[in-house]
């Protein structure tokens, strides 16, 4: 035997080990990407309201056209992403004239629509339920409002089955954060903090599309 030969089959070995690894790795990666599914608001069965106050007196805002995608993963809820959307203009607070001066103060014209997206999200509380899985999470992103964007969490309330996820939040607001210009009510300005509620309805999808909604 040459003296090459242990040599050859030293390597042979270690490339058969690589090839065993890499093809545990796909099936791993397979099998976990298959508990992430993707729900689409059904914007008809969610709803985002804004609750704000003056000297005068308090006013919510309610808007109906939220849209957006949560790739949920309720074997490993961690690995969950959401991007969500709702018009400006869209909010209604029954009065035209107050959601008129809301647009112009918001510059609804140039920055037509408040987004959030998902860059990573703590589990404080899950576990299953007789039809699926419920809990809380933590969620952490920017939130792109009258132009600007800036990093917010906020805790939701999360339950999934096989064909449908629910949600709900509440979180607070800074408009000079978002360097919004307090519109005034008797020479007053409004509170800067508003309140935002979002009630949310998606349905999920039979099967685990491609992650679409993963931050980059």
């Amino acid at each position: 035997m040459g003296p090459s030969q242990p040599l050859h089959r030293l390597l042979a070995g270690l490339l058969a080990a690589l090839l065993l690894s890499s093809a545990a790795t796909v099936r791993a990666q397979s099998a976990s990407d298959a508990s992430r599914r993707t729900a689409v608001v059904d914007s008809a069965q969610s709803r985002i309201d804004y609750f704000g106050s003056a000297v005068a007196h308090d006013w919510r805002g309610t808007s109906r056209r939220l849209s957006g995608r949560v790739l949920v993963d309720a074997e490993a809820p961690a690995r969950s992403r959401v991007r969500l959307s709702v018009p400006v203009a869209s909010f209604d607070s029954g009065n035209r004239r107050r959601d008129r001066k809301m647009r112009e103060t918001l510059n609804a014209a140039e920055h037509p629509a408040v987004r959030f997206r998902t860059d990573s999200v703590r589990v404080d509380a899950w576990g299953r339920t007789r039809d699926g899985h419920a809990g809380r999470w933590t969620v952490y992103g920017p939130l792109t409002f009258h132009g600007r964007t800036r990093p917010i969490e906020a805790t939701v309330r999360v339950r999934v089955t096989d064909d449908s996820l629910v949600a709900g939040t509440s979180f607070p607001v800074s408009l000079t954060r978002f360097e919004v210009d307090r519109p005034r009510l008797l020479f007053v300005p409004i509170d800067d903090t508003i309140r935002v509620e979002a009630a949310v309805r998606a349905g999920i999808a039979p099967s685990a599309p491609a992650d679409s909604t993963r931050s980059r």
